[in-house]
């Protein structure tokens, strides 16, 4: 099972050494073009920031839950998860990061909606944007959760309190110019993040060498098995569980943050792919650990809160357990702003409210803040956990179809989104037709196969078929 992990890890070492300076090259980085955070400054969203500091911000803003729950879960289908997690994360999530941050950059660091109304056509611009605002609120409100959920159960604080703190510092840091708080404080807590993540992994393998804990023996047939303990096929089980470290449509609501406060082209591929490429070590982590401490029948009757602190107790004992737990609940925080953040620059986008004034931010900020909370009254974390994921990857197909859409306009391979994209919509379908809780409840697979094809390739072939003409433009 090691093993695997290593091989893992070289991929996508390797893919970051070799793919993502391809995807560099076919996007003509240009180091000297004029960058959003020196042409639109306004000491609010737009700031410059150094690379370091872009680095760990992009690396708090996409990471969330998501690298950490996802993988726990998706542990019940066995040691595949270490290979598909990074051959998804350089093919898939990493090119979607980078290309669409290249985009946004391109672009004055706007969001999705407004670039998709460019490339693609005016008539997806209330689409785009409906389907960000409902994500994002959805996001944040499971970032509220999940974290008040641990810090409640291993420190027994009361959980309301707890939500009360969490949304009181998501108001400031909404509205706070952006290197005031998240500048300041990000690259302390990715820190903290990183060193617990090491610290946990260390220890589990470390224990595992000297029979402190006792693996499962790892045969070839658990990488030929596509089924999990409960009879879930590995497609799309897998793909909805994992979610962020292998692809996220998350991640297109805060590339924008970031393409807003990079002070040149060339540290894109570093800050967007690289990354995308660190969240996908981050979740092979957590998917390692998990299926060298528990059994797959164990993982499957379990809950990612209800296994983490056992993770934690194992990995760094009794005493020390708590420097894990912080970095789980942290994690999910810094990506829950962040998500604020981007619904108040989306909005301000779709109804063109500057946002200099905070009389203007607060304006967005109040009905977004009260809307997550009657979404915290009315559904539970699980079914909030479902909705999360499905819409999560129908964002990264709409996100890809756009950078697709950008590709074909300046004549490059567009390929390298088209392909990803049509994968991951069909997979998104299955999962969309065959579901019995937020989906059809298909009980046939073969016809929640065939529906999910047809569907995704007649709605791709109306979407490219609508997508502007090409021109002779070179990328500027």
């Amino acid at each position: 099972m090691l093993l695997l992990f290593v091989i893992g890890v070289v991929i996508l070492v390797g893919g970051y050494m070799t793919y993502s300076k391809y995807i560099s090259k076919m996007l003509n980085i240009n180091n000297d073009a004029r960058m959003p955070a020196y042409e639109c400054e306004d000491g609010v969203d737009y700031v410059p920031l150094s690379k370091r500091k872009n680095e760990l911000i992009q690396l708090l803003n996409i990471a969330g839950t998501g690298p950490i729950y996802g993988p726990i879960a998706a542990a019940v289908f066995g040691p595949i998860a270490l290979l598909i997690i990074p051959i998804g994360n350089i093919f898939f999530g990493a090119v979607n990061d980078y290309v669409f941050g290249v985009i946004s950059i391109r672009n004055k660091g706007y969001n999705l909606p407004e670039i998709a109304t460019k490339y693609i056509g005016s008539w997806t611009n209330v689409i785009f944007t409906i389907f960000s605002v409902v994500l994002l609120i959805l996001v944040a409100t499971v970032f509220v959760t999940s974290p008040a959920e641990l810090i409640s159960v291993n420190f027994g604080v009361p959980y309301k309190l707890i939500l009360l703190i969490i949304f009181i510092y998501y108001i400031i840091s909404t509205i706070t110019p952006i290197d005031k708080i998240i500048g300041k404080i990000y690259p302390y807590i990715a820190v903290l993040l990183l060193v617990g993540t090491l610290l946990t992994f260390i220890s589990v393998v470390m224990q595992a060498f000297s029979g402190s804990i006792t693996p499962e023996p790892f045969e070839l047939d658990m990488l030929l098995s596509w089924e999990d303990q409960t009879g879930s096929l590995i497609i799309p089980g897998f793909f909805v569980m994992v979610s962020c470290g292998l692809i996220s449509g998350f991640h297109a609501t805060q590339t924008p943050i970031v393409a807003k406060t990079l002070k040149s082209e060339s540290q894109s591929r570093e800050v967007f792919y690289g990354m995308m490429v660190v969240e996908g070590i981050i979740a092979m982590i957590w998917a390692l650990v998990t299926m060298m401490i528990f059994s797959p029948s164990q993982i499957a009757v379990a809950t990612a809160p209800e296994l983490i602190p056992q993770i934690a107790t194992v990995a760094l004992g009794s005493y020390f357990s708590w420097l894990v737990i912080v970095a789980v609940v942290i994690l999910p925080i810094t990506s829950g702003d962040t998500a604020f953040r981007s619904l108040r620059t989306i909005i301000s986008e779709f109804i063109d409210l500057n946002q200099v004034k905070i009389k203007n931010r607060l304006i967005l900020a109040i009905p977004i803040f009260l809307s997550s909370i009657l979404l915290l009254t009315i559904i539970d974390f699980s079914t909030l956990w479902q909705y999360f994921t499905w819409s999560n990857h129908m964002l990264a197909v709409l996100t890809l179809f756009t950078s697709t859409a950008y590709l074909r306009y300046y004549h490059k391979n567009y390929l390298v989104t088209l392909i990803p994209a049509i994968i991951l919509f069909i997979i998104n379908m299955i999962y969309l037709f065959s579901d019995p809780d937020i989906g059809f409840g298909i009980d046939s697979r073969f016809i929640s196969i065939i529906l999910s094809i047809v569907v995704s390739l007649v709605i791709t072939g109306l979407i490219i078929r609508f997508t502007k003409t090409f021109n002779d433009q070179e990328i500027s």
